[in-house]
């Protein structure tokens, strides 16, 4: 006769769970009430079953018998042997039923490269059982806990009950390890995957890559030891996911993606990483390290209680947004790419420090302790900030434009600009020393300044406010018109000025001499 929807779901997890070694007819009687087995195995036509999920013909045989030959083989079926039979969860059984099940196999996510936390999830619960792992309990609680079976451990299914667990961790290459609602207490140690959901681990976390695919995922879950990555080669570069988690220090080595969400992090150090990181709403409790890495780094409101220090990063796209603080600051050292900072935090008092950088610098709407760019290969463009401290620019190409910005520190620029222009800038009466510039200096709009100009290739300053201005030694053409000047004074310049407009209220001498 036809048989029921539920007979047919329940007679399909059957078939999933003794096709998979070493399960005998009397594991399942053993874990099935025979009430249950019964009224579904003579309903179910077994063997289109079988071929559909390729199970061998004596799996079906076995389900489709009556009753009564099921409970006759339980009765000469010898005691069942427990550390025979690895006790695990998903398998393919339906979540709408709440049954246990039975046999875990070895797995291989050799070829599951790039799954996400959720095909992982997927991939073990409906596809294979959990990977048989070594579990070791330490020296000195082996007495009360002993050896306990990774299959034990490393389980699939979203309804397992909180457990604890005094032991260490292995997990070979090549296997995946998931762990639900467990307190650890303990260590892990992988060459494979790991997978963490709802877990308190009290020791550390290590993996070591040595193939390709290995993936470090960490959700709802505190590490209190820390964590450890290190990849081998660069195809076995592991990928490291936390969400929703207090992970403790992060050490990292070689590894490929870091992405963390709505977690916290003791602090953090990579060493050659590929394809970039993404933080967003993360709590940093000290400084991120940064070193040898290409790809984008992303931080979406992170608020990192020391400082980000990035160095030899490789076509790097740096992009910190209005939400993130970096209380003690950015450097920037012998890096490619391009630095973007929209409305960042620096508490005031970090700094920003580009050294070595072969691409651009975008600074919009910051407060910040200082501006340090030495080195830098690009253009720079400065909007709407306010800096505490002193601004310097050495050494570098490109163009620079700062506007709207207010500084409250001397600026000296010995760089070797294309231009540099400076524009409705507030200066709070300090130094501004801008000289050896290969392109134009224009400054336009400006208020409260000292500025010294020398030997630069062109000079233009118009309907600034100016209270001492030294102008010397410059090339090229030198216009100054509808200026604002306390003093100033030009001589030896290799053009002699065209002044238009200008109001002296002081002194004026030399070429810049404004005659009654």
């Amino acid at each position: 006769r036809s048989p029921t929807p539920a007979c047919v779901s329940f007679s399909s997890t059957l078939l999933l769970e003794f096709a998979s070694p070493p399960c005998y007819p009397a594991c399942f009687v053993s874990r099935y009430p025979l009430a249950m087995i019964a009224p579904c195995a003579i309903q179910v036509v077994a063997v289109p079953l079988a071929v559909k999920f390729r199970i061998p013909l004596l799996a079906a045989a076995f389900l489709a018998v009556p009753s009564a030959a099921v409970a006759a083989t339980a009765t000469a079926a010898p005691p069942l042997q427990m550390p025979l039979v690895q006790p695990c969860s998903g398998g393919g059984s339906d979540s709408s039923l709440a049954l246990p099940t039975v046999c875990s196999t070895k797995i291989d996510i050799g070829a599951e490269e790039g799954s996400s936390l959720v095909q992982a999830r997927s991939l073990a619960a409906t596809a294979r059982a959990p990977a048989r792992l070594q579990v070791a309990a330490g020296a000195g609680e082996a007495a009360a806990h002993g050896v306990r079976r990774a299959a034990e451990v490393c389980k699939t299914d979203t309804r397992l009950a909180p457990q604890d667990l005094a032991a260490d961790i292995i997990v070979p290459a090549g296997e995946l390890c998931i762990l639900q609602n467990v307190t650890l207490k303990g260590a892990i140690k992988a060459k494979g995957s790991v997978v963490l959901v709802g877990c308190e681990v009290t020791g550390i976390i290590e993996v070591i890559s040595e193939t390709s695919g290995v993936r470090v995922e960490v959700v709802s879950t505190n590490i209190n030891g820390g964590t450890k990555i290190k990849g081998g080669s660069a195809e076995a570069r592991p990928r490291l996911i936390f969400d929703s988690s207090n992970v403790g220090t992060v050490e990292a080595e070689n590894v490929g993606h870091i992405q963390a969400s709505n977690s916290s992090v003791g602090g953090l150090k990579v060493e050659d990483f590929d394809m970039g990181l993404a933080f967003r709403d993360v709590r940093v409790g000290d400084s991120i390290q940064l070193s040898g890495g290409t790809g984008d780094i992303d931080f979406w409101g992170t608020l990192v209680d020391g400082g980000l220090d990035i160095e030899m990063c490789k076509d790097c796209s740096v992009n910190i947004d209005f939400q993130t603080e970096l209380k003690l600051g950015l450097d920037i050292k012998d890096s490619s790419g391009s630095l973007h900072m929209l409305g960042t935090s620096l508490a005031g008092v970090g700094e920003v420090s580009v050294s070595g950088m072969d691409g651009s610098v975008w600074l919009e709407g910051m407060e910040v302790g200082g501006i340090s760019l030495e080195g830098v290969v690009g253009h720079v463009y400065l909007y709407r900030l306010t800096i505490g401290g002193p601004s310097t620019f050495a050494k570098s190409t490109g163009i620079l434009v700062a506007e709207l910005c207010d500084f409250h520190g001397e600026l000296k620029s010995n760089a070797k600009f294309e231009g540099l222009a400076m524009k409705l800038c507030y200066f709070d009466k300090n130094r501004v020393a801008i000289s050896d510039s290969a392109g134009p200096v224009l400054l336009e709009g400006n208020k409260d300044l000292a500025v010294f100009l020398t030997k630069n290739h062109g000079v233009t300053l118009e309907g600034n406010e100016i209270t001492t201005a030294g102008i010397s030694d410059n090339a090229g053409a030198l216009t100054i018109r509808k200026n604002v000047f306390q003093d100033v004074k030009c001589m030896d310049n290799a053009e002699s000025p065209i002044m238009q407009g200008n109001i002296v209220e002081g002194t004026s001498h030399g070429q810049c001499e404004v005659k009654a």
